[in-house]
């Protein structure tokens, strides 16, 4: 084998290489049961009376799962 005839089958390797390896990353990434992007957090503020309100809701389902009011810096809680 000559020089271009290697330095052929190399990028053909190369390029073989790039191509299986991100099918397989893309594949792996691709997971049936992914809860990403299922749900929504919603936020509010009414500064009468410095409310907050957060509602998280399922996406797929239009079930509202929890909904939160505060008042101001009297119910947060430093973690």
């Amino acid at each position: 084998m000559n020089k271009k005839h290697l330095i052929i089958l190399f990028l053909l390797f190369v390029f073989l290489f790039v191509y299986l390896s991100n099918n397989i990353v893309f594949i792996k990434s691709q997971s049936k049961n992914s809860e990403i992007g299922k749900y929504q957090v919603s936020t509010c503020y009414r500064e009468s009376g410095n409310w907050v309100f957060i509602t998280v809701i399922d996406t797929q389902t239009g079930e509202i799962l929890r909904q939160e009011r505060f008042n101001g810096y009297d119910n947060y809680k430093e973690k």
